[in-house]
Formats: C-alpha cells, structure tokens, sequence
C-alpha cells in the first residue's frame, strides 16, 4: 500500500512540475548587432534543479519509510538522466543574420548544425509538427526543409528554439520572395 501511495505522489508531484513549466517561455530572443539569437533561457534550468530536488526528495522517502534502498538509488539514478537531456539547453540556437541562417543542435543531432546562406536557398517547407498540450491546447513545433541552388535539400528538424525563431525566419524568406510551402503533421504521424 506504501509503495502504491509513494508511486502516485511522485507521479503527481512530475506531473505539476511538467504543467508548471509548461506556464512559461522556455526560449529567449537576443539581438546582437544584426544578429537575431535564439536559444533557452533559465526557465528550463530551474525546473531542471527542482525536478532533481525532487528525486532526491523521493530518493529519502524511499530510503527512510520505505525501506527500499533500489527505489531510493533508482531515483537518483534519474538525475544524470536529466542532465543529459540538458545538453540541449546547451547547445540548441538559432542565429539569423541578413546573410547567414545558422543552426545548432546538441549530439547526437550535430549532423543538423548548418550555416545556411540565403543567398543559396531556392524554396522552402515549412513543417508544422502538431504536439498534444499538457492540460491545454495542442500547439505546433516548426521544422524546415530548403531546397537549396545546387539541388541539395537540408532539413531542420521541428524543435523548441527553431519554433520560437520561426517568425523572423518567415519575414527573411518573404522579404527575399523564397517560395514557401507549408506541411502541417498531424498528432500520431
């Protein structure tokens, strides 16, 4: 019966942090020079310490009341778990200038990290990724396909900073007349 009632809390107590997070914009955009940047701010790194605090929270009752010291290390073993899913609040940007779109990813996604001139691009797919909404609406990740001059199409992959750069992204293509087509991708596709 404890181990049922420990499970439930501690599903309840992510389930929050998850909805609480969700409250908040995750990615900042800073304009240096001519350079438009996007990336994440501190939101994710504080949810990031308060779920680690939880599992070490977690990690004790299980140790304490529970007696159960598998539990206790398994909880900690999420730990490095989050924080390697934090390499992506690392490296996840967007750069755009006049001249260059430049993205990064985090590995194993590096074969994504692409300095794109405009000048090369010939059209583009707008891909619109449709995500369930934790206690909310359903939204929208962007990723992009460019047809580029030589022929070669290079994909950027939906996700949150390319979403959150999407706007200045559009009025670039428009201002520079780039076809666009757009490709929405339903939930569970």
């Amino acid at each position: 019966m404890q181990g049922q009632i420990f499970k439930l809390a501690m599903a309840v107590a992510f389930v929050f942090l998850l909805w609480l997070q969700y409250l908040f914009t995750e990615t900042e955009h800073v304009i240096r020079g001519g350079v438009h940047i996007f990336k994440y701010n501190w939101v994710p790194w504080f949810f990031l310490v308060l779920m680690s605090l939880t599992l070490v929270g977690f990690a004790e009752m299980a140790r304490r009341f529970l007696k159960d010291h598998w539990v206790a290390v398994t909880c900690l073993l999420g730990i490095p778990v989050f924080g390697f899913i934090s390499f992506q609040f690392i490296c996840e940007r967007v750069e755009i200038s006049d001249k260059f779109l430049v993205h990064r990813r985090e590995p194993p996604h590096t074969r994504f990290n692409v300095d794109i001139p405009w000048d090369s691009i010939q059209a583009a797919t707008k891909i619109e990724h449709e995500k369930a909404g934790l206690l909310a609406p359903n939204f929208y990740n962007v990723g992009y396909e460019f047809t580029l001059q030589n022929g070669q199409l290079q994909e950027l992959p939906s996700n949150t900073v390319l979403t959150s750069a999407q706007d200045e992204i559009d009025r670039i293509l428009a201002a520079r007349q780039i076809p666009v087509n757009k490709r929405i991708i339903p939930i569970g596709k």
